[in-house]
């Protein structure tokens, strides 16, 4: 078994005639590092080092525009949030405030629907009676009322539509 440079590892043998093809074969597919001269190998160290150096530069500068970025969103996000805490306590209020005029809405459609239903009706709305008053004839009962009444106005009595 040969190592990386087709050199047999250690406790192992080769024939000799192995040996020269293996040799040979390793000089003509690459190139051997022993035949660069020491200023080629410092040239590509150099050209290496300075590509190298240039892509870490750009990544610094792109990495320096993120951080600034970032901080910059830092700083309106902290800004969003006092201006919401500001502002909540407004807004519980108006929520409040919201409830109140729902509940009185309701209010007013509830009597409004009575007073148009009322205003239909073809009936008197009649306030003061106290309900124990009542025969079994509404009627008969409401005549006998309204005449007793009637007869106790000294100025006389006009009736006539409302509306």
């Amino acid at each position: 078994m040969e190592g990386p440079t087709g050199v047999p590892t250690t406790g192992q043998h080769q024939h000799p005639s192995n040996m020269a093809s293996d040799s040979l074969s390793l000089t003509t597919v690459s190139p051997s590092y022993t035949d660069l001269k020491s200023d080629q190998i410092l040239e590509a160290i150099a050209a290496t080092k300075q590509d190298l150096s240039t892509k870490v530069d750009a990544v610094a500068i792109q990495l320096g525009l993120l951080c600034s970025e970032q901080q910059r969103l830092m700083s309106r996000v902290t800004q969003v949030e006092s201006e919401v805490t500001e502002l909540r306590p407004a807004i519980q209020d108006l929520e409040g405030q919201i409830w109140s005029l729902i509940s009185k809405v309701r209010v007013m459609e509830a009597r409004a629907e009575d007073y148009e239903g009322r205003s239909r009706c073809d009936n008197l709305y009649i306030v003061g009676f106290p309900g124990s008053a009542e025969d079994t004839d509404h009627t008969l009962f409401f005549f006998k009322w309204v005449s007793q009444k009637v007869a106790q106005l000294s100025d006389g009595f006009l009736a006539g539509r409302a509306h």
